[in-house]
Parts: structure tokens; sequence; C-alpha cells
């Protein structure tokens, strides 16, 4: 169990001695009121105290990012030790000690809540990976095959926008009956990708599509950062690529996800039998090795200005439900919009309408506006809450957007399978020691 050290600093930087009744304080906020400006840093003996930010937030999200809700043993300080004892006892504040006692944390939620109400406030923020790229596995003609623009050659527009769909869709499938037309309509010039086979295959190929596609729309529009719209994986997917590929993060202008899984799905539990899902599928599940490198390289914290938009009613992607960290939507520092939180409980949009209603057009359009680049409130409200395809659509392109989960679902089924979840590509598997894959349990090399 990890044990850290708080040192409590004044406003100039120098220690100050806790008074034994503040030691007895356990909220942070009364101390803030009792001791004036101080400030407290939690750090790790020869490591910066970001650093340790960092390490708490990997026990957070480790195995899914579900917090176990346990208490915290204490002694009656906020001050305390590391030391190598693996098990020490806590012990009252002495002079040799310094007022400095043992914690004993059990719940790395409560150690988040600890950092949160810091009066010195850090985001909480797992170091992402950093570095040269890692080689693609796909050839440079294949991924550049699959990227294809309303208005010519990918090489070659002035304000183009990157559409990435969702599993079981080719780009053109997932969009074409929504956002190709919608934001031609907003002045872009839509771009989209079609991983084949419609997004069945390894998602960690899936992302290197998406980098190829940000690296050549934003060579061939004269360096201009390049937003990014998705569905479903296809959020997924692009977070991915935005944690293990560092090049593009300051290619990306913003992203606007569609009903994202970043924590997975549960439901994908129910097709995950050996034989009967697709690569992509096995990876979808919650708490897979796919997602649990994700979460432990950094990737539930937003890396580029994004937006987030689900519903409590997705048929696809749950949990849902909390309007909190645990929504598998969410993203941590994100604009992160529950749909039924603006437009009330019985609001009802599913997997395919979190991407087509009148709603998401509206916040999508003001997250694509927007100067900070993510959807601002003001722009939407209660009077947008429409979940039938958005007005601009024509009746036929409505009529497509309506049936979009039954192409979705057709190809799916018929798609190919395999029995297990596809190994991690060797930059990714130090983040998910111990989870098993086709090869068996990852042990890191």
């Amino acid at each position: 169990m990890a044990r850290f050290q708080v040192v409590k600093l004044a406003s100039d930087g120098a220690r100050v001695q806790p008074s034994h009744g503040e030691a007895r304080t356990k909220d942070c906020d009364s101390i803030r009121r009792r001791r004036g400006p101080l400030r407290y840093k939690f750090l790790v003996p020869g490591e910066s105290w970001t650093s340790l930010i960092s390490d708490i937030l990997d026990g957070y999200i480790n195995e899914g990012g579900y917090p176990h809700r346990q208490h915290v043993h204490s002694s009656k300080s906020l001050a305390f030790s590391s030391s190598s004892n693996p098990s020490p006892k806590p012990t009252r504040p002495t002079a040799q000690s310094q007022g400095h006692t043992t914690m004993k944390f059990t719940s790395t939620v409560t150690a988040l809540a600890a950092l949160v109400c810091a009066a010195s406030a850090t985001p909480l923020v797992k170091r992402l990976p950093i570095g040269p790229d890692p080689a693609f596995s796909v050839p440079q003609s294949q991924l550049a095959s699959v990227l294809e623009c309303q208005n010519g050659s990918p090489s070659s527009q002035s304000n183009p926008i990157l559409l990435v769909p969702g599993t079981g869709v080719t780009g053109r499938q997932s969009f074409d009956s929504n956002w190709i037309p919608l934001s031609s309509q907003l002045g872009y010039s839509p771009c989209w990708i079609s991983p084949p086979p419609f997004m069945l295959n390894d998602s960690q190929v899936n992302a290197e599509y998406i980098v190829n596609a940000v690296n050549t729309l934003y060579a061939g529009s004269g360096f201009k950062k390049v937003p990014v719209l998705t569905w479903s994986q296809g959020g997924l997917a692009t977070q991915w690529a935005l944690t293990f590929f560092p090049s593009i993060r300051s290619k990306v202008d913003r992203f606007m996800a569609f009903a994202p899984d970043y924590k997975g799905t549960v439901e994908a539990v129910f097709l995950t039998v050996p034989g009967l899902a697709s690569q992509s599928v096995w990876q979808q599940q919650a708490q897979s090795a796919y997602l649990t490198a994700l979460q432990n390289a950094g990737g539930l914290t937003k890396i580029v200005p994004t937006t987030n938009l689900y519903s409590v009613f997705d048929d696809i992607v749950q949990p849902q439900v909390s309007n909190s960290p645990l929504d598998s939507s969410y993203l941590f520092n994100a604009k992160n919009i529950q749909a039924q939180t603006v437009c009330g409980p019985a609001f009802l949009i599913d997997h395919a309408g979190s991407l087509t209603s009148q709603f998401s057009y509206i916040v999508g359009k003001s997250a694509l506006a927007s100067g900070t680049g993510e959807a601002q409130s003001s722009d939407y409200s209660i009077t947008d809450c429409n979940p039938l395809p958005a007005d601009p659509l024509t009746p036929q392109q409505k009529a497509e957007a309506s049936g979009l989960l039954l192409v979705a679902g057709a190809n799916v089924v018929a798609g190919p399978k395999q029995n297990c979840e596809p190994d991690l590509k060797p930059y990714a598997r130090r983040f998910a020691i111990g989870k098993k894959t086709c090869s068996g349990v990852n042990t890191g090399f």
C-alpha cells in the first residue's frame, strides 16, 4: 500500500510546522479557514508531486476506472511519511518526527479527493507517453487508401474536418446521412476514413488510420490544425491515437465525440463469446487489456479540447447513467454532456441518435464554432432537445440516419470473428501488465 508525505508550505514557500490542533483536523477546507494562505502538496520521496498525482490516478483508473468504496484508516494528522516498512503503525506527532505521522490509504478515491481539495490545485493527469511515435504496422499505401474527402484530394483541402466512424460501418455509411452534409453547410470540407473491415479490425490499427489522416490533412491544408468528429468506437480510437502518438496532439484543433466508449461497454460481454466477436468488439469489452492500457497511459483525461455527448438511453454503450467519471463517455477535464442533464430524464436518444439528432447537431455546431474548442453551455438549452434527425438534413438523409444502427448491426454480424482479444502492440504492453490477450497473460514485453 502506497504511503505519501504531505509537506505544508506557507505562501512564501517555507515549511510550516503543523500545530497539534491542526494535526487533528481532517477537513482541508477547515484548515484553510484556520490557517490562512497555506498550501498542501503531496510528495513521494525522490519524485515530484505531479508524479504522485499521476500514480494516484493510475490506481484510480486501473482495472476499468471504477472506485473501490473503502474507508480511510489514518492517524490524527494530515502529515504522513514514507518508509521501507510495508506496514508501519500510526504514531502521534513527536519532536523527533517533526509532526509527521503515518497514514495508510486504502482507497484511491479518497486520495484523489484529498488532492482535489488541496489549496494549490493541480489537474489530476496521468503522464502521457512522450517521444517519437510508434512505427505503423500497416503500409503507408494502405493507410492512405481509406482516406476520402468530399472536395477532392486529401492532400489539398483548405478547411478539412476529419470524420471517424463507429463499429460496423464505413466512414461514408456512418456520416453520409448526417455530418458530411452538416459539416459542409458549416463551411468545412468533410473527409473521412474507413478502416477495413467496417472498424471491426484491431482498434490499435484503426488508430493508425486516424494518425495518418490527421498528418495528411494537416499538411494538405497548409499546416492548419484539424478538427476531428467521431461516433462510437471512432472516439475511442481517436483518444488512443492522441494518447500513444504524441506527434498529432499539436495537429488536432478540437475533438467532438458522439457516444464514445472510452471505458468500453458492459454490453460487449454478450458478444465476446469465443468465435462470436470481432477484434475491436473484444477490445471494447469493459476492463479489456486495450482499455486498461488506454486508461493507465493517461487516456481518461482530455488531451486536446474535447466535447463528449452521450445518452442515458444508449443501447450499445453502458454505463452512461451517472453523469460522472463512471460513465463510459466521460473524460476528465473535457466538456462532458449527458443529454438528459439538459433535456430532462425522459429525453430519448439511443446510440445512433447521439450522432444524428437535432440536439446533437446543436451541440456539435457549438463545439466546432467555439473559441475554446469545446461546446458552450450558452449555445444550447432544453428548447433544442429534439431527438429526431437534424433539421438541416433532407428527408432522404433523415430516413437513412434513422436506419444507421441496422446497417452497423448487419455488418457486425457478418464480419470476421475470433476467439480472444488481440495482443497489445509493444508500445502499449507496459500499461496493461497481467491482462490476458490471445497470446496469454501480458507481461509487459
